[in-house]
């Protein structure tokens, strides 16, 4: 296995590079080759040191006992004075080594589907679209939560430009009010982060293992008197993730900046910076405090959860284009991923980490397909959009798989993953709570599916109409086909056998059910 760690710095490392490189290049064609090559070679990396991790993560003499697969990690480290360590500490495991694969495909696409747009300064694009591909995947990589939360808000850098100088008439505006939210929310979590290190009894430990290995012996990392309450901690933690998702009401900075950002940054900020925030809440937030979170996190996040489900869904019932439509929609997926992870049982655990993937797949999908709509037709209003299916037949195809699978179609790939956390969540429910939080997420998938059969009759089958000044395009083009083909292949392969990224992740999500039952078991035992 050591091929498989030497492979792991290059995963975010290429891009960075790549994007770097672009930004000195002199010419589009340079800056673009540069960035889709060095995107392409850390995706094939990831995809390498996925399937070696995968064979051995699932093979029971290597499991860890106490925190799962326990592969060896790259890493390089400094201790400073008083015992701190600063750690550039990688690792692919349960949690995470579906979204590092996501990251690398998506941001591949990204820079695909961007080879067709016309813009100025097109290295700095590119170059800008490479940084925050291998950002994003650092992020992710990160065993070492000082250096998790480091690329966690450097994502922000590339986005902001990105957003501010390529977006829409409104770009500035909506840069600006994603990176005060964001930022807002990040700077607690850093203040939550720094008591949970400060008082773990490690010294200032931002190490993920041994935080967890201390949490698995402990329960609570905060357990002196006088320390900081732990439910205060815990809601330090979830606020910049929960912002990041985002959930009602930290919401209203996405469907503008999703509407103003170019069409494959919005895909690439929906289908995977989106899992970030409910990535962060399932490793730093449910892992370091299991027991806090089965109580305080059950009590606040769950009402959030069961609100963005009906409000997204409402919202986006009533958008007036597609790309609200879609960031309203996404806001009410990933209130049913998080239920799920709320369950804190094997089953919604493994449906969350399914569904986070799947709506990563099917919401690129979705946004790669309004790109093409928007460069044939000129508008995205469903106003000036109707009649699609007679001119634009295989874009249209495309479309409806996609959003077929968004509504839960069975043997497509969002099915298997909503499905279980709903199961999951259901199953350990009181039924006082049970109750009205299964009416709220089955009026969400209702209105889910009526807003999507109403985006399908309006986009492809209502009356042709005219397109503006944009000229009609009747076919797709080259880099359209190699956009949308493994992402239509990956929403049915995963809908059709989604045992791989359930077995996957097994090992530590069985281990998060046994904590969350050890705290409870304590807690009532002390009552």
């Amino acid at each position: 296995m050591d091929w498989n760690l030497a492979f792991l710095p290059f995963i975010p490392a290429l891009p960075l590079a790549g994007g770097l490189l672009a930004l000195l290049a002199r010419n589009r064609a340079w800056a673009a080759g540069i960035v889709l090559a060095s995107c392409l070679a850390g995706f094939g990396m990831a995809l390498a040191s996925g399937l070696d991790w995968h064979s051995h993560a699932t093979n029971p003499e290597l499991v860890d006992p106490v925190l799962g697969a326990g592969q060896p990690h790259f890493e390089l480290g400094a201790v400073f004075g008083g015992g701190s360590t600063l750690r550039f500490s990688l690792g692919l495991d349960g949690l995470n080594a579906g979204l590092v694969l996501l990251t690398g495909l998506v941001g591949t696409l990204a820079v695909v589907a961007s080879l067709p747009l016309k813009m100025d300064r097109a290295n700095r694009y590119f170059g800008l679209l490479g940084i925050l591909v291998g950002l994003t995947s650092l992020a992710f990589l990160a065993q070492d939560l000082l250096l998790f939360y480091v690329a966690f808000e450097l994502t922000l850098i590339p986005l902001f430009l990105l957003v501010g100088n390529w977006g829409g008439p409104n770009r500035q505006a909506a840069a600006l009010k994603m990176v005060i939210y964001t930022l807002s929310g990040g700077l607690l979590t850093l203040l939550g982060l720094l008591a949970v290190s400060a008082q773990s009894g490690l010294g200032m430990e931002f190490g993920w293992e041994a935080l967890a290995r201390k949490a698995s012996t402990q329960l609570a990392l905060l357990d002196a008197p006088g320390k900081i309450p732990h439910g205060l901690v815990f809601l330090l933690l979830c606020a910049g993730f929960v912002v990041k998702i985002p959930l009602v009401p930290f919401h209203s900075w996405q469907p503008l900046a999703y509407g103003e950002a170019p069409t494959p940054v919005t895909a690439f900020l929906s289908a995977v910076l989106a899992k970030l925030g409910l990535y962060g809440l399932l490793r730093v937030c449910f892992f370091l405090m299991p027991g806090t979170a089965a109580e305080v996190g059950i009590q606040i996040l769950v009402p959030l959860a069961v609100v963005s489900i009906v409000y997204g869904a409402f919202c986006a019932f009533g958008a007036k284009d597609l790309k609200s439509l879609l960031a309203y929609g996404s806001i009410s997926h990933l209130g049913l991923a998080l239920l799920g992870m709320l369950s804190f049982n094997r089953v919604g655990l493994e449906g969350a980490i399914l569904h986070m993937l799947a709506h990563g797949v099917i919401t690129a999908g979705l946004l790669f397909s309004a790109g093409m709509i928007w460069e044939r037709e000129g508008t995205l209003q469903f106003s000036g959009l109707g009649g699609l299916a007679a001119k634009h037949r295989y874009l249209a195809a495309f479309l409806v798989l996609f959003a077929l699978a968004s509504v839960g179609v069975p043997g497509l790939a969002q099915f298997a993953g909503e499905f279980l956390c709903l199961m999951g969540f259901l199953g350990s429910a009181e039924y006082g709570q049970g109750i009205p939080v299964a009416i709220g997420v089955l009026a969400g998938i209702f209105l889910g599916g009526w807003y999507t059969v109403t985006l399908l009759q309006r986009l492809l089958f209502g009356p042709l109409k005219v397109p503006g000044e944009h000229k009609a395009l009747s076919g797709l083009g080259v880099a359209d086909w190699l956009v949308l083909v493994p992402l239509a292949l990956l929403t049915i392969l995963l809908g059709v056998w989604p045992r791989p990224i359930l077995k996957a992740s097994r090992v530590e999500t069985v281990y998060l059910e046994r904590q969350v039952h050890r705290a409870e078991t304590v807690s009532l035992a002390s009552r």
